[in-house]
């Protein structure tokens, strides 16, 4: 019997002795987390993205709630004034005017409503961190709707209600609730994000040079702003003396009312920006029928906050020279988005536009009617028409630049190599692959779950059959 084993028995042990698939290691820190399955129905997305609107509009409502007992403990009154406070206190932090005694106070400090933006823009890019459908953004923005309509309807009943006792009265009611409603749209914009409105954008065939002129926009609004603020922080301290005697017109001062001053010039801190930022683009700020600009001030009387210290008894001959200080970061940034960036020119008319809308906004929000002394704030109908040519004119001199440049390159590259009749033209740059808004695709397979064989199969030569036939034997 021969000990000689047959091809086939070879085959099925190398098949029996190869070794296991190894599966690769991945640490836990570099793991891919798995995304939750997106809602389908409609039902599925309210659960899911309802605690995202509502709980931090109910966070405001308990800061609110908290400050109201404070200020009422600290001041001994009545706990009867506690709704009557709730409701003009959530008004008053987005924004929305109010009215006591028959005077109607417009003009609300600005840091909250960015503190509430800045709030509810984060709970909805925490919401949206994944990839969202159209539905679940028409879910969401409709559940901020409803959410600011309905708290700032019952914040409108309690102050109502309490009108019939104290001196608060019921505000317009129109503004009221769309204030609010404007605070939160903004801050529903805000928390989208780029990426998500580039998304949107490609889906509807919107040109990508709107989206890029509101992002280019947005930046440049916050340093025009911190530039502004500075300088009004400046001629705040050199105008030390009528804040002096702007609080001496309080026959008598604490050392509550002090702090309590302090802390609401702190709040509108943001609005003296803004008005400062449109008197330093030649606009000019409106109190009490009066006027104040670069150029002259109007000398009345102040009301007793002593930011207005900041504002001169006249114009200073070297005032007009605080233009500068818009002027060198709106021409930094036509060299460095525009000619540098070979922006074109609807990229810069666009940016004027967008900025000039953000200037409104802005407007709108950090000033308003003051009983007695009409509108305080910069003026509404002059400030985005300033701001839209501030950014416009050195914009388009970027961009002819930019041409001209461009243009003798063009004839220098012609006189040197001529372009002949059987040469292609300019190549097309690839589109930038950008995220689209489609509900969640299933992640990939991970590493874990490949297996790998270290050997190959055994495949016969020539194409011949596999099965073994003896040798001849000779005869």
């Amino acid at each position: 019997m021969s000990n000689k084993s047959s091809p086939r028995a070879s085959s099925n042990r190398k098949e029996r002795t190869r070794r296991k698939p190894v599966r690769a290691s991945v640490p836990a820190s570099t793991r891919r987390p798995e995304q939750p399955n997106a809602p389908t129905t409609l039902g599925r997305r309210l659960r899911q993205y309802l605690p995202s609107i509502v709980i931090p509009q109910l966070v405001i409502v308990l800061i609110v709630t908290v400050l109201c007992l404070a200020a009422i403990g600290g001041t001994g009154a009545p706990m009867a004034y506690l709704p009557g406070s709730i409701g003009s206190a959530w008004l008053a932090v987005h924004g929305a005017p109010l009215r006591y005694d028959g005077v109607t106070l417009g003009i609300l400090p600005l840091l909250p409503v960015m503190g509430v933006i800045a709030l509810l823009a984060a709970r909805v890019r925490a919401a949206i961190r994944s990839r969202v459908s159209v539905a679940d953004l028409f879910v969401l923005v409709s559940l901020t709707a409803a959410t600011s309509l309905t708290l700032s309807a019952i914040a409108l009943f309690m102050v109502g209600d309490a009108s019939t006792v104290y001196p608060v009265e019921l505000p317009p009611v129109a503004p009221a609730l769309l204030t609010p409603l404007a605070v939160h749209g903004v801050a529903f914009a805000v928390g989208m994000g780029t990426v998500l409105w580039r998304a949107l954008a490609r889906r509807y065939k919107v040109p990508e040079f709107v989206v890029a002129s509101a992002q280019s926009a947005s930046r440049l609004l916050p340093v025009l702003l911190g530039a502004a603020g500075a300088a009004f922080l400046v001629c705040l301290a050199a105008g030390h003396e009528r804040v002096g005697d702007l609080i001496e017109e309080f026959p008598v001062l604490s050392t509550g009312g002090a702090v309590a001053i302090g802390v609401l010039s702190l709040l509108y801190l943001p609005n003296a920006a803004a008005a400062a930022l449109g008197v330093l683009m030649g606009g000019s700020f409106g109190y009490a029928d009066a006027e104040a600009s670069l150029f002259a001030v109007d000398n009345v009387a102040f009301p007793p906050l002593p930011l207005f210290g900041a504002i001169p008894g006249e114009a200073a001959a070297w005032a007009p020279a605080l233009m500068l200080v818009p002027a060198a970061i709106v021409i930094y940034w036509a060299v460095s988005h525009v000619l540098r960036a070979r922006a074109s020119l609807l990229y810069v008319f666009a940016t004027a536009a967008w900025l000039a809308a953000f200037c409104l906004v802005l407007t709108l929000l950090s000033g308003g009617a003051a009983g007695a002394y009409g509108w305080v704030g910069v003026n509404p109908g002059t400030f985005p028409l300033l701001a839209f040519a501030w950014v416009a004119v050195p914009g388009a001199i970027a961009w002819g630049v930019l041409r001209a440049r461009q243009g003798g390159v063009d004839k220098q590259a012609e006189v040197e190599e001529p372009v002949g009749p059987e040469e292609t033209g300019p190549e097309e740059t690839p589109e930038r692959d950008e995220p689209e808004v489609t509900e969640p695709e299933p992640e990939e397979a991970e590493t874990e779950g490949t297996e790998t064989e270290d050997e190959e199969e055994v495949k016969p030569e020539g194409g011949g059959s596999t099965k073994w036939v003896p040798p001849e034997t000779q005869g």
